[in-house]
């Protein structure tokens, strides 16, 4: 039996991990099927149609529901790290509710079975927007009809502030707003929120109203590439969590590069934190290489010059200016010059007192 008070076109999406209570959470979409009807109820368990892609069915159903309920229990948050972990393990329960966060889809937390939500530090950032919506509690036990009954209302209320809001979407937008679209996509790209900003970019090009001037082809591939980045910083995490257990344990060196080795060949030259200077084997030299540490370079020996005699310059104080052009005079020069078995060339005071330059005055 179906509550006929309830709209039939709300969409309810029921994200929940199959370790945390299967049965109890089976048992809560009862309930939802109940208010709003078994087809507008999906959980992935019994709504997959066979030969499907589960990855993308999941993500289509997220873009298609209208609120989003978010089952939390005991072992949701370890669940979530041990995911985090083990990077080939995709975590579907985190991406439907990223998704939704991104999608600006109402989300309904609902603690099961004494389980807390989670703290803030226990998140990965695109899941803490999720602590912005308010949590309800739910056990088995004499409360149980009490709370889910709050809870159906709960949602219900938020189906029906949604719908207002689509009602007037609908009297302002009657065709496609390519404007606040694009608006859209800028924030969701000032937010880093690039799923969602892929989202609105897809919209605008199947609406066929983008500007010819608006740069839709850039905007796709930069978005494209910062989800890339983003699955890279995440994955690199775990690499530089390896890298710090290495500096305290030297023997784990080579795990870490092996691990960045790995890692590169998804994401060539992605590393932020220089972390190859510091793990790149040190090359071994073959013994029959030569060990360039212990070359020896010998020092050149240069002549020191003879020192400059400054007696020399007292025989110039009676100089006379007068005769100057005699002895440098061009002849002169070259018998000294000869005198010496030179080429024409300047001479040094000494070489003037041994050659008798100086003795002009006598």
């Amino acid at each position: 039996m179906v509550d006929t008070t309830a709209s039939p076109k709300r969409k309810i999406f029921i994200s929940y991990r199959r370790a945390d209570n299967p049965d109890f959470v089976e048992r809560i979409r009862d309930w939802f099927a109940w208010k709003y009807g078994r087809d507008s109820v999906f959980m992935d368990f019994d709504t997959i149609p066979p030969f499907t892609p589960f990855a993308d069915f999941i993500r289509d159903k997220v873009r298609e529901c209208d609120l989003l309920v978010a089952i939390i229990g005991t072992d949701w948050v370890k669940s979530l790290n041990d995911r985090i972990k083990n990077s080939d393990d995709e975590d579907y329960v985190r991406t439907e509710i990223r998704l939704a966060l991104e999608l600006k889809k109402p989300i309904a937390p609902i603690c099961i079975k004494k389980a807390a939500i989670p703290n803030v530090r226990d998140l990965p950032l695109d899941l803490r927007a999720m602590l912005d919506y308010n949590s309800a509690t739910l056990d088995s036990g004499r409360h149980f009809l009490d709370n889910i009954d709050m809870i159906l209302q709960a949602v219900e209320h938020q189906l029906e502030r949604l719908d207002a809001w689509k009602v007037m979407a609908m009297v302002q937008n009657v065709q496609f707003d390519v404007m606040t679209a694009i608006q859209h996509y800028q924030d969701a790209a000032d937010h880093d929120q690039w799923t969602a900003a892929l989202d609105w970019l897809s919209r605008i090009r199947r609406s066929g109203y983008a500007p010819d001037w608006y740069p839709l082809d850039d905007y796709e591939r930069e978005a494209k590439e910062a989800l890339r980045l983003q699955a890279a910083a995440e994955k690199y995490h775990f690499i530089r969590s390896m890298a710090e257990r290495a500096i305290r344990k030297p023997s784990e060196r080579t795990r870490v590069w092996s691990a960045l080795e790995s890692f590169w060949q998804t994401y060539p030259g992605y590393d932020p934190d220089d972390m190859a200077t510091q793990f790149r084997p040190m090359l071994e030299l073959e013994e029959d290489q030569e060990d360039y540490a212990t070359l020896v370079f010998i020092p050149v020996e240069v002549e020191e010059a003879a020192p400059f005699d400054l007696a020399l310059l007292d025989q110039l104080d009676a100089f006379d200016e007068s005769a100057a052009e005699d002895v440098f005079s061009p002849d002169h020069m070259a018998a000294l010059a000869a005198d010496l078995d030179t080429d024409p060339r300047t001479i040094s005071l000494t070489e003037a007192e041994q050659t008798g330059i100086l003795d002009w005055q006598n």
